[in-house]
């Protein structure tokens, strides 16, 4: 549906918009109230602090914005809402009406997390003008919902205090630094670690759906009440500028499950029901990003599935519609919200600008195979490799299930695989010692643990390594005991 999206600056109203176009809809507007003769009003609606940044956010989006003024006065607070005169929201309507009258849209969308007052209003005005209300932040549990926006790279920042635990000193910082105090205060005072309660607010800077990042050049720190126990105290925003991304031509999207976009509930299906839903949604973040990127663009991918059985259905999916991608199964506990599948992925706007290769060698009594893709540049380069007890060293036949183990597998052993698929995915560098990201996935009771893994990786010390090393129940098949997924990006 064509929708225009209420903006308050706000992380939640930014992250809502990304949800939306996940799901399919188009946001073709941006709509805003501002306060009048204040910087900050006592709103039970929106949020005002920060609304001197607002008009910035068009420009970052690329949307036109449209905005109105509001006294920020709340003359009906009953729970369920009847028009009445000198509201706010009847501040909204006109806004949104106006917008309607301009842009023909179908939907409204808004970042309510947990307030019923705000939905039920927002839910009213949209009745009133035949709108549809889109809010896919609703009920969420914020300390998911709030790690969610960092994964997904909502750059925002505390712009405003006002509860137990924070102070003016908290003001400017990002919602990532934040974070863990943000969850020690909800265990000790019960803050919402969201803001739902007022606690804080926030102003994005910079959100994959921003063509431009906003850089604060100066604010003034006011201190509203200083109060002992919870002082208030918010930013007022005085200079600032936009500044243009260097986007590149590499897109990564963070874990994606299974989500229903009406209500952010998981699907309740089968894997390959599951499958389909979760590369829609990748699909759809793609191409919100780059309008010529889909998913035939994805280069590299890991699937997390919670039962091996899965594996052959999710490949099925994952190879109709991707093109030569390189993809690591791999097998956990359990995932987010009970989902059955998971996908991370990274795509190239020039996928068909890659070579594609297989290859492997022995390891002592044991097999490393791996596969390649670069492009004509060499200055992207990916591989998925397996360290397996199979026989075979193509990775596409090594499914036969094994009762070896690999207990015996010795260090040297393991440094000599480390340093041919370093070998392999360095291959043809330009840079003396490139920045490699290895993600090293193994299965429990196979090795000795992570402490083996890291004592090869200190082989590497000189090398310029990032690594993250994952237990998991079972890899892509019975004879793989590790696996590496690597990407070398210059």
């Amino acid at each position: 549906m064509k929708t225009v999206a209420l903006i308050s600056g706000g992380k939640d109203s930014c992250f809502n918009m990304m949800q939306c176009l996940a799901a399919g809809h188009e946001i073709v507007a941006l709509a805003n109230l501002y306060p009048i003769g204040k910087d900050e009003l006592d709103s039970y609606m929106f949020q005002t602090v920060g609304h001197q940044g607002v008009e910035f956010i068009g420009e970052a989006i690329g949307l036109p914005l449209y905005r109105e003024p509001t006294t920020g006065q709340s003359k009906m607070q009953e729970k369920n809402y009847q028009p009445t005169e000198e509201d706010e929201v009847e501040d909204l309507y006109r806004l949104l009406k106006k917008v309607k009258d301009k842009e023909n849209i179908e939907a409204v969308a808004s970042g309510a997390i947990f307030s019923d007052y705000q939905r039920i209003r927002v839910e009213n005005v949209c009745s009133r003008l035949g709108l549809v209300s889109l809010s896919y932040l609703w009920r969420r549990d914020q300390e998911q919902l709030l790690k969610e926006m960092i994964e997904c790279s909502v750059n925002a920042v505390i712009i405003k205090v006002a509860s137990l635990g924070l102070e003016p000193r908290h003001l400017g910082k990002s919602i990532s630094e934040m974070q863990p105090h943000l969850t020690k205060m909800k265990e000790k005072y019960g803050l919402n670690v969201c803001g739902e309660g007022g606690e804080y607010e926030t102003f994005t800077l910079d959100c994959p759906l921003y063509i431009k990042s906003i850089v604060v050049d100066e604010y003034e720190s006011v201190v509203h009440s200083n109060d002992e126990i919870a002082p208030v105290g918010y930013l007022n925003f005085k200079k600032i500028h936009l500044e243009n991304k260097n986007v590149g031509d590499i897109i990564s999207v963070a874990g994606q499950i299974p989500l229903i976009p009406g209500n952010m509930s998981i699907l309740e299906s089968n894997i390959k029901r599951q499958c389909r839903l979760t590369l829609r949604h990748i699909n759809r973040i793609v191409k919100a990003m780059d309008s010529n990127t889909e998913l035939r663009h994805i280069v590299q991918g890991i699937c997390f599935l919670t039962h091996p059985n899965s594996i052959p259905a999710a490949r099925k999916e994952w190879e109709k519609r991707t093109n030569n991608a390189i993809v690591d199964y791999v097998v956990v506990t359990g995932l987010p919200r009970g989902a059955q599948v998971e996908w991370c992925v990274w795509a190239h706007r020039d996928n068909n600008r890659f070579e594609y290769e297989e290859t492997g060698k022995c390891v002592g009594s044991f097999k490393v195979a791996i596969r390649r893709r670069w492009n004509y540049e060499n200055n992207v380069s990916a591989i998925v490799c397996y360290l397996s007890t199979g026989s075979s060293n193509s990775t596409g036949n090594l499914t036969t299930e094994t009762t070896v183990s690999s207990s015996d597998f010795t260090l040297p052993e393991l440094i000599e695989a480390f340093e041919y698929l370093l070998c392999k995915l360095t291959k043809g560098s330009q840079v003396e010692n490139p920045s490699c990201n290895l993600r090293i996935f193994y299965k429990l009771g196979s090795l000795p643990g992570p402490s083996f893994i890291q004592q090869a990786l200190n082989h590497f010390a000189d090398r310029n390594l990032v690594t993250t090393i994952i237990p998991t129940r079972h890899l892509h098949n019975f004879s793989t005991f590790l696996s590496v997924c690597g990407i070398r990006h210059e």
